[in-house]
């Protein structure tokens, strides 16, 4: 169903993305599709099959779909999968606002009069790329090759759409650029005796999601951690060297846009955390479904650990500032004394 404020407006910025890209050439852009219950549970058929975004409609819809989708950050090659996309599950012009704009924290929910619910959010989070040298000290070396001390321009991205055409109907879950430990994890629910638990409540894939998207991000701070701890292990035992300002404050930058892209994901769970409560009732004085319920928990957990990076991140840039702070000092005492 289309709304007053689902204008044409916010798709044709959309398409605008790509009108100064020149067309590239190949086959049209499928997407991977998981499925449950299986056609053919014999292990040794493929778990995910390539199907072209227009075949989609003509197949039997199955109880759980999962479509693994380029980024919908479109370019001249997936700009019509993604708008094939968008017009067979209904997709609101705001999903595409969120990635024309490059938004940080997004969450949307939708309910039609045909009791079809929609709900989904966007993802963005600071990248590095971490390599050791000869000796073994941890570096930031962007693949884009910034001559730049310790610098990288590199974000990671994703978009999630979640939609169930009614309550305990078929659920439809399509994932715009995920990453493959994260396609790694959803094939490995192909298996799970549990998997119709996610037609009960749809929100337990979102769950999977978010657990993934901590890993990343935890792993991403640990190597930046690592990287600075070097810098601060060097800037403490010879403060005679002139310090590496220019990786320092690429360093600190990286951990405010880390620290910005916890705070998003924060925000996001916490929309979603009280729109599943809504949804399925969780403090009524009526026990909640027992999958509701867990899911419920599942998601609380995920803010908890979604928190821990938060403050990790806060420790992080304390310590950066105290050696940014001797650095200078060091520096400005040693300019003194060359004068006299």
């Amino acid at each position: 169903m289309a709304y007053l404020f689902d204008d044409q407006y916010q798709l044709d910025e959309y398409q605008g993305l790509v009108e100064n890209q020149k067309p590239e050439g190949g086959s049209e852009v499928a997407v991977d599709v998981l499925e449950w219950p299986r056609d053919n549970p014999d292990p040794s058929d493929p778990l995910l099959k390539s199907i072209a975004v227009d075949q989609l409609p003509s197949l039997r819809q199955p109880s759980l779909r999962i479509i693994l989708a380029p980024l919908d950050e479109p370019n001249a090659r997936t700009l019509k999968v993604l708008t094939s996309l968008y017009r067979q599950f209904n997709v609101p012009p705001c999903f595409l606002t969120e990635r024309t704009q490059s938004v940080t924290h997004s969450f949307g929910v939708r309910e039609d009069d045909s009791a079809s619910y929609s709900s989904w959010f966007h993802y963005l989070f600071k990248n590095v790329h971490v390599q050791r040298d000869g000796d073994g000290v941890p570096r930031i070396l962007s693949p884009l090759r910034n001559p730049q001390s310790q610098s990288d321009q590199s974000w990671n991205k994703a978009g999630f759409f979640l939609q169930q055409s009614r309550p305990d109907g078929p659920v439809t879950l399509i994932c715009f650029g995920p990453g493959k430990p994260l396609v790694r994890r959803l094939q490995r629910l192909a298996s799970h005796a549990k998997w119709h638990d996610a037609v009960v409540d749809p929100y337990g894939l979102f769950v999977v999601v978010l657990n993934e998207l901590f890993l990343q991000m935890d792993g991403l701070v640990w190597e930046l951690s690592s990287v600075f701890g070097a810098m601060e292990y060097h800037a403490l035992n010879d403060l005679g060297a002139t310090p590496d300002f220019v990786g320092l404050h690429n360093v600190a930058k990286h951990v405010v846009f880390m620290k910005e892209g916890i705070d998003a994901a924060l925000a996001t769970h916490q929309s979603m955390l009280q729109h599943h409560e809504q949804r399925y009732q969780i403090k009524s004085p009526n026990a909640p479904a027992p999958i509701p319920k867990a899911t419920h928990s599942a998601l609380q957990h995920q803010g908890e650990l979604f928190r821990s990076i938060s403050i990790r991140l806060t420790s992080l840039d304390r310590r950066m500032q105290n050696i940014i702070n001797l650095a200078s000092w060091t520096r400005l005492t040693s300019l003194a004394l060359s004068k006299n």
